[in-house]
């Protein structure tokens, strides 16, 4: 906790009034809930309690809204907006997001008040953050970080919040210790619950049996049927059992908006005469699969339309179907999510850098799907899931997330695997993004590194900047897929071990949550050191020293098992760090063995 003394100081951050919240370490002010509050609202309550009891260590009182007289000066209300969402409003002036929230503070009135009861707890979490000077860095105590004060003023609040992003979700991808928490702390949890993912494999499951039971509902490779998982779109089966699907979770799930008809990952897509005949009246002839998905998701759509009107259906462009249809038109309510995958397009640049070849063509796939419906997303990758290694992407982020707001994207969903120890500062400063593309990153930065490492600030933010100089300088060496693992040397390492012993040389003086954060940034460089001597070795041609240093990487990595929060995605880092060290052994370097060919790039013909 870092002090500040007194109100005078805390008024430093806020503007000063006459009353207060606390006052000189005694409570002046009450949380006043409404009778029967949803759980949310309840958290709200709470949370609040706890981090003004973090700041002042004075605990406020929670009160229903009918209960008995207060004495206290001060009330802080929370409620749900009783209009609720107010469809077509001003986002200014106006809640219009179930997500969104107001707040109003000022004298001896504080109303905190959300579009749902989930916009209630998001509004106390600006609260906190904007009157409290709370920070949650990273998942758990770790990366809380809280400021200290007797007295803390009422601020003057004339605000209505609503999200940037009409759907946003998939930064604590698989979960972690503490994840759920700071999600939701930082506001990035947005919109209906929805699981658009590769679906196929529940819509109707490769098994023995159903394969043995219908055949030709499952793909033709190389003439023969049961080689892949995935389906055989064109099958009118399939189209009824996903028709039957999207109605069985609608039902249990009314509240839904959308279903996922999106194929399983990885290839394997049906050649049978009959989905042939639909890429030809389409047009295509070079192995794209958008207008064959279109062709099917508008299938299900006019079945599902009769039963469930409105309800949407969702297939990402990804793999062979990431580009724009040639010809094939979806539907009102198809919605698709265009995936920035690492292997075929690049983090090295912005999406919206004209040097860079890859990027321009997502750009050009985004805009060319916007032609063809409303309902686009984004899916990212902004915690890796293959290297473990830093994965220095800010100076992307900072420009993409505010381009997709720019650009009107629909969903911002990122991949966001749980990879802290190296990983963490994408997260946080996407989340911030997503919660706020107009935010001042220089700011944020400079706020991260001076509360979360203290005395350790300069040599931390020097560690940052040496790898985002060195994702930089790779723009040379290649502008998509792995040509970035190159950035780790045995010299750049070395470097960026000198850093990380200034930095806990300077820790070991500051308080002992410093010291946590930078020892954690170091159990985070023993894989990064591992690593990087692992892909030395395997560009020396020296097999015996590549398996060293891979058992190495994963008892590093096996070693912080159950931390929280969480530093490596164990299991998945293990399996890739093992995968890696198979590449080596045939003697070729990761960036030209996984250097991906890209897929075909039509000129889209948008439009009706």
């Amino acid at each position: 906790m870092v002090r500040i003394a007194g109100a005078c100081a805390m008024a430093l951050l806020f503007q000063a009034c006459t009353e207060s919240i606390v006052q000189d370490g005694h409570a002046t002010s009450a949380i006043v809930v409404p009778k029967d509050a949803p759980v949310e609202v309840l958290r709200a309550a709470k949370e609040l309690q706890i981090y003004v009891q973090k700041t002042s260590g004075v605990e406020l009182k929670i009160t229903a809204a009918d209960g008995e007289p207060r004495k206290e000066r001060v009330e802080i209300r929370l409620a749900v907006s009783p209009l609720g969402i107010a469809p077509g409003g001003n986002p200014d002036t106006q809640i219009v997001h179930e997500d969104g929230y107001e707040i109003r503070s000022g004298g001896r009135l504080i109303s905190i008040m959300g579009g749902s009861p989930r916009g209630t707890l998001y509004g106390v979490y600006d609260f906190i953050e904007r009157t409290l000077g709370v920070r949650w860095f990273m998942p758990t105590t770790m990366g809380e970080d809280t400021l200290e004060a007797k007295t803390i003023p009422v601020p003057e609040l004339a605000m209505v919040k609503n999200p940037a992003f009409p759907s946003v979700g998939g930064f604590t991808w698989a979960g972690s210790p503490g994840a759920e928490d700071w999600e939701l702390r930082m506001r990035v949890r947005v919109g209906k619950e929805v699981r658009f993912g590769h679906n196929w494999y529940n819509i109707y499951p490769y098994t023995r049996e159903s394969f043995a039971k219908n055949p030709e509902m499952f793909a033709m490779v190389g003439g023969t049927r049961g080689r892949s998982t995935q389906l055989c779109s064109s099958n009118e089966d399939v189209v009824r059992v996903s028709v039957e699907a999207a109605r069985a979770a609608f039902k249990a799930h009314p509240e839904a908006p959308l279903f996922s008809i999106s194929p399983n990952d990885g290839g394997g897509f049906c050649q049978c005469e009959r989905c042939q005949k639909i890429d030809a009246l389409y047009g295509v002839t070079d192995g794209s699969l958008s207008d064959r998905f279109v062709h099917y998701a508008n299938e299900v759509l006019t079945e599902l339309e009769k039963t469930n009107p409105g309800k949407q259906v969702g297939i990402y462009a990804y793999s062979e179907y990431t580009s724009p249809p040639r010809k094939a038109r979806p539907k009102a309510n198809y919605v698709t999510a265009l995936t920035h995958m690492p292997w075929e397009f690049c983090h090295v640049h912005s999406i919206d850098d004209t040097s860079c070849p890859a990027n321009r063509r997502f750009l050009a796939y985004l805009k060319g799907w916007q032609a063809l419906t409303k309902h686009v997303g984004v899916y990212e990758y902004y915690g890796h899931f293959f290297a473990f290694t830093p994965w220095p992407i800010v100076h992307s982020i900072r420009r993409d997330i505010p381009l997709f707001k720019k650009l009107g994207i629909e969903r911002f969903t990122s991949e966001t695997q749980q990879n802290w120890a190296n990983q963490g500062i994408n997260f946080y400063v996407a989340a911030k993004l997503a919660d706020n593309p107009a935010i001042d990153v220089d700011a944020l930065l400079a706020e991260y590194f001076a509360r979360f490492y203290g005395k350790a600030r300069d040599p931390m933010r020097r560690y940052f900047d040496l790898w985002e100089d060195a994702m930089l300088q790779t723009a040379a060496a290649g502008d998509r897929g792995y040509a970035w693992l190159s950035i780790f040397t045995p010299a750049r390492v070395s470097e960026a071990a000198i850093l990380l012993q200034k930095a806990g040389e300077l820790a070991a003086t500051d308080r002992e949550q410093v010291r946590q954060r930078v020892d954690f940034a170091r159990v985070g460089f023993g894989y990064t050191e591992a690593y990087a001597q692992m892909l030395d070795a395997g560009l020396r041609n020296d097999p015996q020293a590549v398996h060293s240093w891979s058992e190495e990487a994963q008892r590093r990595v096996r070693a912080t098992e159950g931390s929280a929060p969480q530093a490596f995605f164990v299991s998945l880092a293990i399996d890739q760090t093992r995968y890696l060290a198979r590449i080596l052994d045939q003697g070729v370097a990761p960036w030209v063995a996984l250097r991906p060919v890209p897929f075909p790039d039509p000129t889209p013909s948008p439009g009706p």
